[in-house]
C-alpha cells in the first residue's frame, strides 16, 4: 500500500467501522495474472462504495496551474478507468473473498449497487470538476473530490447508508446543473440557505435540508455519535469464542440505517436501559419500516432476553419483518449496563463465508 492508502484506510476506520472496510484488494484471476480493485472499498453488503485515490507527492508538487492541471486529468482518467475495472471483476463474481479490518473475510457481491468514488490529494489544486463525466451512453460518472472535502463529508454524515444516499445525489446535482457558484434557497420566512457548493464540500447542507429538513442543521450529533458508541462496542465485546460472523451482521444490519432512524433506535434504546435499571421488566418499545425490519427494545434482568419466537409472533400482527432484532438491556451492577442483540436474518444465511 502507498502511503496515501494507508491514511485513506485509517481515516475509513476511525469514520466508519473496520467490518466494512476492505483494502489490499490483489488477487489472482483464472489466466494466472496479478488484478486489483480500487485502492478501497466500504462494502455493505448489498451496495459497495469504491474508491480510487490519486496522490501529488510534496517533491512533484509545483505552483504552475497548467502542469497541475495536466497531472489533475492524467490522474483522474487513469482513476475512471481503475474504477470501471473494479466495477467489471465485481459483476462478473470472478473475484475471491477479501478480509476486512476486523481479519473477517467477507465476500463481494456480484449483484451489490456499486458507487464509485475518486479522491486525489493535491494541495496545489483548488478548483475541479465535482464529476468525471461519461463520454458515451454505455459511459459512467464517477464523484471527485479533494481529501479534505472527503474528510468535512464523513464528518458531516452519520452512517455510511448516509454517505451512499449523499454520493448519488451529489453526482445527480453535477450532472444537472454542472458547475454552480452559489445557491440561494428559501425554506421559510426565517430560514435561508445560502451555499457555495464548490466550498468545503457544502454542497452536504442542501442534501441534509433537502432529506431532513431546514431543522436537521440547527441540531448537535451528540444522538448519533453515542450511536456509533454503541455499534463500536458491540463490535469490541466480540471476543475469541463468540460468533464473529453474527456481530458482522447485527453491525451490518445497524450500519444500513439513516439519522432519522437513528434517532428513533437510540430514543427506545436509551428508554430500556432507564426501565432495566429501575426494574421495569418487559418490552419498551419497537421500531419498523413497513416488512423490511422489526426492532423490540427490552429491558430485561441480567443476561434474560424474550423469546424470538414470541416476538415474531407479536411483529407479524402489524407487518411481516424480512428482518427481526431484539435490542436487550440489563444491568451488571449498579453503575455498569449491557447492551445485547439477538438478529433473525434469512438473508443473512446464505453470505457466510
Amino acid at each position: 500500500m502507498t502511503e496515501s492508502e494507508k491514511i485513506l484506510s485509517a481515516f475509513s476506520q476511525m469514520y466508519f467501522f473496520e467490518e466494512i472496510v476492505q483494502d489490499n484488494l490483489q488477487f489472482v484471476s483464472h489466466d494466472g495474472s496479478t488484478q486489483e480493485l480500487a485502492d478501497l472499498l466500504l462494502n455493505m453488503g448489498d451496495s459497495i462504495i469504491a474508491i480510487q485515490i490519486k496522490e501529488r507527492s510534496d517533491s512533484a508538487r509545483t505552483t504552475d496551474s497548467i502542469i497541475e492541471k495536466k497531472w489533475f486529468d492524467k490522474k483522474m482518467s487513469l482513476a475512471k478507468k481503475q474504477i470501471k475495472t473494479t466495477m467489471s471483476f465485481i459483476k462478473e463474481g470472478k473475484i475471491p473473498a477479501f478480509q476486512n479490518k476486523r481479519g473477517i473475510t467477507k465476500i463481494i457481491r456480484a449483484d451489490a449497487e456499486i458507487i464509485p468514488l475518486v479522491i486525489f490529494l493535491n494541495e496545489s489544486i483548488t478548483e475541479y470538476p465535482h464529476i468525471l463525466e461519461r463520454h458515451s451512453e454505455t459511459g459512467l460518472t464517477v464523484n471527485c473530490m479533494s481529501f479534505a472535502d472527503f474528510q468535512v463529508m464523513c464528518s458531516e454524515l452519520i452512517s455510511p447508508a448516509e454517505m451512499i444516499d449523499y454520493l448519488k445525489y451529489r453526482c445527480g446535482f453535477y450532472e444537472a446543473n454542472g458547475p454552480v457558484n452559489v445557491i440561494i434557497r428559501e425554506f421559510s420566512e426565517n430560514d435561508m440557505l445560502i451555499i457555495r457548493p464548490a466550498a468545503n464540500e457544502t454542497l452536504l447542507h442542501l442534501f441534509l435540508i433537502e432529506k431532513y429538513g431546514i431543522d436537521e442543521l440547527k441540531q448537535g450529533n451528540e444522538q448519533f455519535e453515542l450511536f456509533r458508541w454503541f455499534v463500536r462496542q458491540t463490535a469490541e465485546r466480540s471476543i475469541v469464542g463468540r460468533d464473529n460472523f453474527a456481530t458482522y451482521s447485527i453491525l451490518l444490519f445497524l450500519m444500513h440505517f439513516r439519522r432519522n432512524e437513528i434517532k428513533e433506535f437510540m430514543k427506545r434504546l436509551i428508554l430500556a436501559r432507564d426501565k432495566a435499571k429501575a426494574g421495569n421488566y418487559g418490552i419498551a418499545g419497537s421500531l419498523r419500516r413497513g416488512d423490511s425490519y422489526a426492532i423490540f427494545f427490552v429491558s430485561s434482568p441480567p443476561h434474560q432476553s424474550l423469546s424470538m419466537e414470541y416476538l415474531s409472533k407479536l411483529a407479524r400482527r402489524k407487518c411481516n419483518p424480512q428482518k427481526l432484532l431484539q435490542v436487550y438491556a440489563w444491568w451488571e451492577d449498579n453503575e455498569n449496563y449491557r447492551i445485547d442483540y439477538i438478529l433473525q436474518d434469512p438473508t443473512q444465511q446464505d453470505a457466510e463465508q
